[in-house]
């Protein structure tokens, strides 16, 4: 019986590794936002391989991205829990960020 189960426990390590998030398939989804312009609704959490944010990594891409919508923590993950959030600009991009955790509630 023992030998049956790290088999399984086997099979589900290789098959986790195998497992990306929808941010990290890059080659699926950047031919779609060619020549588009877009919104993103994120926040620090957005992070894709070796900790890098899917924004950075989009800007790098040369993917055209009008607004950066941010809820609660802000963009970049600096406000503390319960916080209002302002409107502002990402220092690291340039991009404008839309608080959504301020006057604004919905993108």
């Amino acid at each position: 019986m023992k030998n049956i189960i790290i088999c399984i426990l086997i099979s589900a390590v290789s098959f986790a590794q195998q497992i990306k998030t929808g941010a990290e398939n890059s080659e699926k989804y950047l031919p779609l936002l060619k020549g588009k312009t877009v919104g993103i609704v994120t926040n620090q959490t957005g992070i894709i391989t070796k900790e890098k944010h899917l924004v950075d990594f989009l800007v790098e891409q040369k993917v055209k991205i009008k607004s950066i919508f941010a809820p609660e923590h802000g963009f970049r993950g600096t406000a503390d829990a319960g916080e209002n959030v302002s409107d502002e600009i990402d220092s690291k991009t340039g991009l404008q960020i839309v608080s959504l955790y301020g006057k604004n509630n919905k993108p």
